[in-house]
């Protein structure tokens, strides 16, 4: 399945149509993400068994702090995208943790050479406190419904 998505100025990219892919990691989660979005309720990402399907329209930013490629692009906006939920949903039922292991092995899948780099840079340290200031200076104003 080929990932179609388009360059945007709000974000950086934009999915033009449906993206389902397997997560092993997302294997006994049943779950669906939806915020507010202009004035209705939207539904963005749905995992069942593992199958995680990111909806057109979803706009994700690309790999925050690093060089985005056609080897690391699908595990870029799955991060962005299951990250988000982790963030902004309180009753999300995986956790951080989770997400980054995703986008470790879905580089690993697209042979990208510096998989285990990146995943270091989101999941160690440096990530940590990158997230824990985006957090603090960055409020989220999504609305989860």
């Amino acid at each position: 399945m080929e990932l179609k998505y388009e360059y945007t100025r709000k974000y950086k990219y934009k999915l033009l149509a449906d993206y389902t892919q397997y997560c092993p990691d997302l294997a006994l989660v049943n779950y669906q993400f939806a915020t507010e979005f202009e004035g209705a309720c939207r539904v963005w990402l749905k995992c069942v068994n593992g199958y995680v399907t990111i909806y057109e329209g979803y706009a994700w930013d690309g790999c925050t702090l690093a060089p985005d490629c056609n080897e690391n692009m699908i595990a870029c906006l799955y991060h962005d995208a299951l990250r988000q939920c982790v963030t902004n949903d309180p009753d999300c039922p995986f956790n951080r943790e989770a997400s980054d292991n995703v986008f470790h092995k879905l580089m690993i899948e697209t042979k990208f050479k510096f998989a285990y780099l990146y995943y270091k840079a989101v999941s160690g340290p440096s990530g940590w406190v990158f997230s824990k200031l985006c957090s603090i200076f960055k409020k989220s104003k999504e609305k989860v419904c």
